[in-house]
C-alpha cells in the first residue's frame, strides 16, 4: 500500500496537474490497493488513507471528512451492525423461526413472507443496502441455515431459492 503511495509520488507530474492533487492522487491510489489486498482491516486502511489526506495537506480536513457528515452513511453503517449484532446474538435465528412457525409451511410462503417484510421495511429504511444486506439477508440466512441450506453443496435446498426471491 505504502509502495504505491511512494512509486506514484516519485512519477513526474503531468502538466496542468497541481502537487496538491497528485498527493491526492497518489494517497488514493495506495488507499484502493490497500482495500483491496487488505494487509490489515478494511476500515483501517480507509482511516489511514483519510488521516494522510488531512496531514500531508492533499485535501482540507473538513472536505477529507464531509463523505461521513452525510446521514445515509451512518444509517448503511448502523444497519451492517446490527446485521452483525443479529448473527452473532442468534437473534436472526431466533427470526427465522418465528417466521417457519407463522408461514413456513411452503417454501414459496417463505419466500413471500420476506419479500412482504422488505416492502414493508422500505418505508421505514430508505437505503437498499442497509435494508437488505442488514436487515434481511441475516434472516433470510438463518432460514436457509435452520433448513439445513447453507453455500456449497446444499445452497440448491432453499437458500438459492431465497436470494434469487429476494434479489
Amino acid at each position: 500500500m505504502l509502495a504505491i503511495v511512494v512509486v506514484v509520488l516519485l512519477l513526474p507530474v503531468p502538466s496542468g496537474i497541481t502537487p496538491q492533487s497528485w498527493r491526492l492522487l497518489a494517497i488514493f491510489a495506495g488507499t484502493i490497493t490497500g482495500s483491496i489486498l487488505r494487509p490489515i482491516p478494511g476500515g483501517a486502511v480507509v482511516l489511514m488513507g483519510i488521516s494522510a489526506v488531512a496531514i500531508t495537506g492533499a485535501m482540507p480536513i473538513g472536505p477529507a471528512l464531509g463523505g461521513y457528515a452525510d446521514p445515509i452513511v451512518w444509517m448503511v453503517v448502523a444497519a451492517f451492525f446490527l446485521a452483525r449484532a443479529m448473527i452473532k446474538t442468534g437473534l436472526g435465528h431466533r427470526i427465522a423461526l418465528l417466521f417457519i412457525r407463522a408461514i413456513g409451511h411452503r417454501t414459496l410462503r417463505l419466500g413471500y413472507a420476506l419479500v412482504s417484510t422488505e416492502m414493508l421495511l422500505a418505508s421505514i429504511i430508505p437505503s437498499t443496502g442497509a435494508r437488505s444486506g442488514g436487515v434481511i439477508l441475516p434472516i433470510a440466512k438463518s432460514i436457509s441455515e435452520t433448513y439445513e441450506s447453507k453455500p456449497g453443496p446444499t445452497a440448491a435446498k432453499l437458500g438459492a431459492f431465497l436470494m434469487v426471491m429476494l434479489y
